[in-house]
This record gives structure tokens, sequence and C-alpha cells, in this order.
């Protein structure tokens, strides 16, 4: 049994007509035809993405015989590089508001320790 199939005017087909599209039926060649069109569509895609994740990669241009493999495992361990440094800098920010804190409180009770020295000198 031949599948029914609808060619729309953008070129796709789906299963089921839209309001004034003509129903077409595709035979097992075009299908398979259809089919490795869009393979080749998707695998396109998927390399192109690739190709764009390659070239936003630190040393990137570098990568340009390596398989995509390796530009997957090489982005994942940037990716984790970049997150490992974001906690450190989220740690090393934390502190740094601590000792500004503490700091802030030593120079308070300098401050205060000045006024009480004062005071006492100018009792004698």
């Amino acid at each position: 049994m031949a599948s029914t199939r609808v060619q729309h005017s953008m070129g796709s087909v789906h299963r089921y007509p839209l309001k004034g599209q003509q129903q077409v039926d595709l035979n097992p060649v075009d299908r398979r035809t259809q089919n490795k069109l869009l393979e080749q569509k998707r695998r396109d895609s998927l390399k192109n993405s690739i190709d764009n994740l390659k070239n936003a990669l630190p040393d990137g241009r570098n990568l340009a015989d390596q398989t995509q493999q390796s530009v997957l495992l090489k982005a994942q361990n940037y990716i984790k590089d970049m997150v490992g440094k974001q906690q450190r800098s989220k740690t090393c920010l934390e502190d740094l508001k601590s000792v500004k804190s503490r700091n802030n409180v030593l120079e308070d009770n300098i401050a205060m320790l000045k006024q009480e020295y004062d005071i006492l000198s100018n009792m004698e």
C-alpha cells in the first residue's frame, strides 16, 4: 500500500493536507529519496553545529582536522574548566566580601581605640 502524503508549497511532505493542498502518493523510491534528503539535511545541520562549536572554542581553528567526537570532548572539557573557574571566582568573591567586612570592623575598632586613647591622654 502506497503511503498518502501531501506536498506543500515549500516542498515539505506531510501526512495530512493543509487547506487548498493536494494529496501526493509517494512510492517507495520517492520515500527513500525524501528520507535521504532529510537525512543529508540533518547531517549537514549537525556538521554546521559542530563547526560553530569548534570555532567558539579557544584554539578552535587548530581543531580543523579533528573528529566530531574530539571536538565534543574538547568542548565538554572547556565547559567543565569554565564552570570550575566560575565556582572558584564565586568563592574568591565571597572571601573578598568577608575580608572587607572584617576590615571594616577592625577599622571601626581602631577608630574607637584612638578616641579612647585621646580621652585618656587628655585626662593627664
